[in-house]
């Protein structure tokens, strides 16, 4: 039980994730990326700890640049939607402890776990070959 599990926290920094937009099993995705995040979100609302959490500019979809929070997302894929829902509980969770719960809207992910993609993948990277 993950209450039991762990003392109080002042604050929690959820940065894990199915990153991979390209990932075909979307239920896994949203299973991993939505109930890992309820599970924290239940955590913080009994001890009214702060959240700061990994979201993603793929809730924005095509929206024309630039992007602002008060845009209606229109993620285009399980990623983005999966994203879109933390939101959504972020935002909730915001109501019920007082306390801010921020979301990092990230807009490139950079980081080891790459090689899968069989390319260097990163931003970074593409900006170094120039």
């Amino acid at each position: 039980d993950l209450f039991k599990s762990y003392p109080p926290f002042d604050g929690i920094i959820h940065q894990a994730s199915i990153t991979d937009t390209t990932v075909m099993n979307q239920e896994e995705m949203v299973q991993k990326n939505v109930e890992g995040f309820h599970r924290i979100a239940e955590y913080a609302r009994v001890y009214q700890t702060r959240v700061v959490y990994a979201s993603s500019a793929a809730v924005y979809g095509n929206n024309p640049s630039p992007q602002s929070e008060d845009q209606y997302p229109n993620p285009l894929n399980v990623y983005g939607f999966s994203k879109m829902l933390l939101d959504n509980i972020g935002r909730k969770l915001a109501l019920e402890i007082s306390k801010p719960v921020i979301g990092l809207r990230y807009f490139n992910v950079f980081g080891p776990g790459e090689g899968h993609k069989g390319k260097f993948a990163s931003m970074i990277y593409q900006l170094y070959l120039q």
